[in-house]
């Protein structure tokens, strides 16, 4: 999210929220707040709460509750920045990959029967549910306990649209099928590491470096 520093240079304050905020919902890079279909960013990061279908195996400092005004100059500033103007969908779709992504994700499909697949994390144990197909030709699912089942080799990731007391809706999903690799063991977030993915290469003795350490 390098993009925020060059928009916004001198202004140091902003800057320092900005980073809390980044913090609280457990993103470094873009990909991280963007919904399955890679196109959009989601709303829930937009608002301050993590999402449900992913999560981030780091340890993250905790920086304390940021007030809703704070909130809103994040969302602002992240639809100003990224996103066409009066929506939520990126000007510039993401280029490829060039380290692992920060989170791990939960939700997936099978692209197929559109079959929506969850991980659970249990007494520190990976395990895996079906929850079956959708309603029709929509993307919305009955809510129930699942099906368990033995830990996937390939499918689609998928972000939640909106969940209900019945029912979750579904994006359509990212547009190729990925494999899933075993979770990591959680490790300390390495501030070393943050300022290289926002800036590239650096001695960690700058700007961003002191913002990462003092948040």
């Amino acid at each position: 999210m390098e993009a925020l520093y060059d928009k916004y240079p001198s202004d140091k304050r902003l800057l320092a929220q900005l980073n809390r905020c980044r913090i609280t919902i457990q993103a470094i890079s873009l990909s991280d707040i963007t919904d399955s279909t890679e196109e959009s960013i989601s709303l829930s990061y937009l608002e301050g709460r993590r999402s449900q279908e992913r999560r981030s195996p780091l340890s993250w400092l905790a920086v304390g509750p940021i007030k809703t005004k704070y909130w809103k100059e994040w969302k602002n500033c992240i639809l100003e920045t990224f996103c066409h103007r009066g929506t939520t969908i990126l000007r510039q779709t993401l280029g490829k990959w060039t380290q692992p992504s920060s989170q791990e994700w939960d939700t997936y499909i099978f692209r197929r029967t559109n079959t929506l697949l969850w991980r659970k994390k249990i007494n520190g144990i990976d395990t895996w549910y079906d929850h079956g197909q959708p309603v029709g030709s929509t993307m919305t699912y009955n809510i129930n306990q699942g099906r368990k089942i033995k830990q996937l080799n390939r499918a689609v990731r998928v972000t939640l649209k909106s969940t209900s007391t019945r029912s979750w809706v579904s994006h359509q999903g990212s547009k190729n099928s990925i494999q899933i690799r075993n979770q990591d063991k959680p490790t300390r977030c390495n501030h070393a590491d943050i300022c290289n993915r926002l800036t590239g290469p650096m001695k960690i003795n700058g700007r961003m470096a002191e913002l990462a350490r003092s948040l």
